[in-house]
């Protein structure tokens, strides 16, 4: 598990955070934010589940990501997700263009927070990385801002660490399912897999 994530959040919640933006017939684009919420005291057992669900390691070496799995390991992956997190939850924005992606993130990454404020004592938040530096810089910086504001707007306590992570990091594979299984129900109309029925869905206005 990535850095010192258990020793800087013993008690609460760590809030796991990635997104998928999809098209959608019209050319416009599903822009999902889901995040998968786990004890902390659970980070490990849930770190050891996303890695089984695929294999990781022994039958392949490369990260989960939604868009390039078949429908075993996107089930497994969402089994995984279901089991270990005991929060899933997706803001979700419709018909945005290519310009309004970054605006719909925020906006998403906001009102999950608003939701989670009330749900969860929020330990850590930990975020897939868009930049090669895990840091608040490039891309990265936008959503250190949105979470800057959360913290001066009480929804996250002082002290609470923000970690960007690679891809690699297995934890962050339990929110990209549920982003995608999100966005695809989305898109196309299907319900949305009965494995993550739970999940709380919330719509970003435009």
């Amino acid at each position: 598990m990535s850095g010192d994530v258990e020793s800087s959040a013993p008690t609460g919640s760590w809030v796991i955070i990635d997104e998928s933006a999809m098209m959608e017939p019209d050319d416009r684009f599903t822009y999902v934010v889901a995040s998968a919420v786990v004890l902390s005291t659970s980070l490990d057992v849930a770190h050891a589940a996303a890695i089984e669900a695929v294999g990781f390691g022994t039958l392949r070496n490369r990260p989960f990501h939604w868009v390039d799995e078949g429908g075993d390991s996107r089930r497994a992956m969402l089994a995984a997700a279901e089991a270990n997190a005991h929060v899933l939850v997706a803001s979700v924005a419709s018909k945005v263009g290519r310009r309004g992606q970054e605006h719909a993130r925020q906006a998403g990454l906001r009102l999950m927070l608003e939701f989670l404020a009330d749900e969860v004592e929020i330990g850590g938040l930990m975020i897939e990385s868009r930049e090669r530096s895990l840091s608040p810089t490039g891309q990265n910086k936008y959503d250190f801002s949105t979470l800057i504001d959360a913290r001066h707007g009480r929804l996250l306590l002082p002290g609470v660490p923000f970690r960007w992570v690679e891809k690699t990091e297995p934890l962050v594979w339990l929110a990209d399912a549920l982003a995608g299984a999100v966005a695809t129900s989305n898109v196309t109309g299907l319900p949305l897999d009965p494995i993550i029925e739970r999940a709380v869905l919330l719509e970003v206005g435009p």
